[in-house]
């Protein structure tokens, strides 16, 4: 119960704009091996920032301040909220 209740808060802080200075992206790729290629080639860009949740997508914790190359972004799309 106290996982649960800690993972709920957790998540409705990260969905809550005002509160949170963190966008997140989920990978248009699909394949565990196609994200090894991608955090592979931009390493430095995203250590730290990524990722695979129990869905096995590939998210990355962008803070607002961060500037992540375009490129880079493009293989992604915002997400609304997190579950």
């Amino acid at each position: 119960e106290v996982k649960r209740d800690f993972r709920k808060h957790f998540i409705d802080f990260f969905n809550d704009s005002k509160s949170c200075e963190f966008e997140f992206y989920k990978c248009k790729l699909t394949t565990l091996k196609e994200y090894e290629s991608i955090i592979t080639k931009n390493f430095k860009s995203l250590n730290g920032k990524c990722y695979v949740n129990m869905e096995n997508e590939l998210i990355l914790a962008k803070h607002i301040e961060d500037t992540i190359v375009k490129s880079i972004l493009d293989e992604f799309e915002l997400m609304t909220e997190l579950k």
